[in-house]
C-alpha cells in the first residue's frame, strides 16, 4: 500500500497543478500557511531623454563706424545712421541761433555711449555720449538733449575760467546745474513748438531737481550755521 502511495501522490499533484493554483495544492496536502514571494517584475530600461539641441542666437552685425564727420565745430563719430541722426538734429538747431551757438561752443564731439546720455567734461574737447534710446528719438528731442548737455559744459567752463579749478559737481551737474540745463532744454522745445508731452516730460524733471536743489542749498546753509556757531564758541573760550 505504501508503495502505491508513492506513485499515486505525485500523479495527483501533477493533475492538481494543472487545474488549480499552487497555494490550493499546498493547502490540500498540509503544506500551506506560507505565502510565496511575489514574482519580481521584469526591469524596464528607461527611455533616454533626448538632449535638446541649442541653436545659438546670432549676434547682430555691428554697423561700421564712419570716419569722424565735422558739422561746423562739432565732430560726430558713429555709424552712418547715427551720424545722419545727429546732423539732422544740428540742422534743426540752426533755426535757433542762440541754442546753435551754445552747442558749437561747448560740445566738441558727439558719439555713441552707454548708460544715460551725458557729457564728459574734458579741458580741450567736451564729449557728448548719446545712448541708444536718445539716438532713436525724434530730431527735436535729440536737439533738446544737445542743448541740455551743452549747458552743463558751459556751467563747468565758466566756473573753471573764473576760479581756475574744477567746478564742484552740483555747480554744473546735479542738482543745481541740472535745473539750469533742463530750463535751457525746455526753452528750445517751447521755441520749436514741441508736442505738449515733450514739455510735460521736462517739467516733471524740473520739479524733481528743483526740490533736490532746495534741499542741497538748505543743507549747505545749515552746515554754514553750524560752522559759524563753532567759530563763535572758540572765540568765546
Amino acid at each position: 500500500m505504501n508503495k502505491l502511495k508513492k506513485f499515486i501522490i505525485p500523479i495527483i499533484l501533477f493533475k492538481a497543478l494543472a487545474s488549480v493554483g499552487c497555494a490550493e495544492i499546498l493547502d490540500e496536502f498540509g503544506l500551506g500557511g506560507q505565502q510565496l514571494p511575489p514574482e519580481r517584475p521584469a526591469q524596464v530600461e528607461p527611455t533616454p531623454t533626448p538632449t535638446p539641441t541649442l541653436t545659438p542666437t546670432p549676434r547682430p552685425t555691428p554697423r561700421p563706424l564712419l570716419p569722424a564727420t565735422r558739422y561746423d565745430a562739432v565732430e560726430i563719430e558713429g555709424d552712418e545712421q547715427f551720424v545722419s541722426t545727429i546732423e539732422t538734429a544740428l540742422e534743426l538747431l540752426r533755426q535757433f541761433p542762440e541754442y546753435y551757438e551754445l552747442a558749437n561752443t561747448y560740445i566738441g564731439r558727439i558719439e555713441r555711449g552707454r548708460g544715460n546720455t551725458h557729457i564728459e567734461i574734458r579741458r580741450e574737447t567736451p564729449v557728448m555720449r548719446v545712448n541708444a534710446v536718445t539716438s532713436e528719438a525724434s530730431s527735436l528731442w535729440i536737439a533738446g538733449m544737445i542743448v541740455h548737455e551743452a549747458y552743463h559744459s558751459k556751467l563747468y567752463f565758466e566756473y573753471f575760467n573764473i576760479n581756475n579749478r574744477s567746478a564742484p559737481s552740483h555747480v554744473w551737474g546735479r542738482p543745481d546745474g541740472e535745473v539750469m540745463a533742463i530750463e535751457r532744454q525746455r526753452g528750445l522745445l517751447v521755441a520749436a513748438q514741441a508736442p505738449q508731452h515733450y514739455i510735460q516730460h521736462v517739467d516733471n524733471w524740473l520739479v524733481t531737481y528743483r526740490e533736490q536743489a532746495l534741499e542741497r542749498q538748505e543743507a549747505e546753509r545749515e552746515a554754514e550755521r553750524a560752522r559759524e556757531a563753532r567759530r563763535q564758541e572758540r572765540q568765546g573760550n
